[in-house]
């Protein structure tokens, strides 16, 4: 009974883990996103009332975003940065993007500079950038090598260039003189042109440094050729293109471009883990086993030390570690008790202890069986002394 209890016991302790029938649920990644998922406040900064609202193809005044519109000064930096600090301070409490084209964004790196961790300037977790145009961008801003580019701060900015944008792509070679020509048309063509980009473009080339996030956004046509398009010639221009292109290029310095576009995967949190692995055993369980092996490793009792003790059948080591809890058994008799159901890792040392006690009863028997003997011996003197007293008395009677 005992045994049976000791299996049921170590089968109910191995944790099941619930596995689906179509198996594990595959984690799947979440789809990027730029942008808080919450209500947020954008401060489009532009030099015209309206002006930002519909590039990167609207996306930055579509819900939850709403837009708010911050004209500013070109004619003074220092009154365009106030403006900045002005709209930003006005108490609006939750989440707040600048949206900042060209110029604008010479503004919002002064700001940074001037206001990062400022007393009532907002913190890094409720106030962001996005950057268009931006002619200090660490990788062809043309203020890049004459001006300070573009501060690295807590806040997160999303900085965004198409190619051959002269602001934000400027050639890194200025003797390529068909480069220079390409850029100059790209300042009236492309960095004209933001309301059509699409900043979710799988083509994008798309990665992050720190707390800037860069876009770059390939441009198929050289902007030096548009004016053919214009004419109607846009056969020649789509001729011109391809071979043009390979020399422009050879102006650039392209190296910070990740290897393939595309935009990058957010990872879905990972499945917890269970809190115990399959076939893994309760320390009960572990100790019933340890306690077993144990009882099985004591000393041997072979024939002779159970006929010595008194007993009558031959028990193996089995038998004597169940033997140990039951009531009356000359173990018990040596002081063990009845052991419970669920046995812990204190039960090896109570059968080696019933072993010991069961050593002491045997050397008890032999100095029991030594006694008796003795006993036995004197018996016989006593009854020699009774004989002879008889025929003392019989010659004290004759006497």
């Amino acid at each position: 009974m005992r045994r049976k209890a000791l299996a049921v016991a170590a089968a109910a302790a191995v944790p099941l883990i619930a596995i689906p029938a179509g198996g594990m649920p595959g984690a799947s990644a979440e789809p990027f996103n730029y942008f808080p998922t919450e209500p947020t406040r954008v401060l489009t900064l532009s030099l015209l009332p309206g002006g930002n609202d519909d590039d990167l193809s609207g996306v930055m005044c579509q819900t939850p975003r709403t837009c708010q519109n911050v004209p500013y000064s070109r004619a003074s930096s220092s009154a365009a940065v106030s403006t900045l600090n002005k709209a930003l301070r006005d108490g609006t409490t939750g989440k707040q993007i600048v949206f900042a084209y060209s110029q604008g964004a010479r503004v919002v790196g002064r700001w940074i500079l001037e206001n990062e961790g400022a007393e009532g300037a907002p913190t890094a977790q409720d106030l962001s950038f996005v950057l268009m145009g931006n002619p200090a961008r660490k990788y062809g801003g043309s203020d890049r090598d004459w001006e300070t580019t573009f501060p690295e701060s807590d806040y997160h900015v999303i900085d965004v260039s198409q190619q051959y944008d002269m602001a934000s792509d400027f050639p890194d070679n200025p003797f390529n003189l068909l480069a220079l020509l390409n850029a100059n048309a790209g300042f009236f063509i492309t960095h004209q042109n933001y309301e059509t980009v699409d900043i979710y473009d799988e083509a994008n080339y798309v990665w992050t440094e720190g707390n800037i996030t860069y876009v770059f956004v390939p441009t198929e046509n050289l902007p030096l050729l548009e004016p053919l398009r214009w004419l109607g010639l846009s056969a020649l221009a789509d001729a011109l293109n391809t071979p043009l292109k390979e020399i422009i290029e050879k102006a650039y310095d392209r190296s910070y471009l990740p290897a393939a576009p595309g935009l990058p995967t957010t990872p879905a949190p990972e499945p917890e883990e269970p809190q115990e692995e399959l076939g893994a055993q309760d320390p009960t369980v572990q100790s019933v086993s340890y306690a077993g092996a144990s009882s099985q490793k004591s000393s041997p009792i072979d024939d002779e030390t159970v006929e010595e003790a008194g007993g009558d059948a031959p028990v193996d080591a089995g038998d004597a570690t169940d033997a140990s809890g039951d009531t009356g058994s000359a173990v018990d008799e040596g002081g063990s008790t009845d052991t419970p159901d669920v046995v812990d890792e204190a039960d090896l040392d109570t059968g080696e202890a019933d072993l010991d006690t069961g050593e002491s009863v045997d050397e008890t028997t032999d100095d029991t069986a030594a006694a008796g003997d003795e006993d036995s011996a004197q018996n016989e003197d006593a009854a020699q002394t009774e004989d002879s007293a008889p025929s003392d008395g019989g010659d004290s009677g004759d006497e």
